[in-house]
């Protein structure tokens, strides 16, 4: 069984999030997934190439079929 974890949207979050949609025009939902991993330092991993040009220190592992 896999283990995930929940992380809360709190201010950090919702502020990052703001910002990286501003930037880089992502759809909320996005926008939230790569603020949450970047404010708690985890790498990002997903098979969507939308967030490969973020960089900055949010560490993106893209998973190709």
């Amino acid at each position: 069984m896999q283990r995930c974890t929940l992380v809360e949207i709190d201010r950090e979050v919702q502020d990052a999030a703001i910002a990286m949609r501003r930037a880089h025009k992502l759809t909320v939902a996005d926008a939230i997934v790569a603020a949450s991993a970047q404010v708690k330092g985890i790498p990002l991993f997903t098979a969507e190439g939308d967030f490969k040009g973020l960089g900055g220190d949010l560490r993106v592992v893209i998973y190709e079929r």
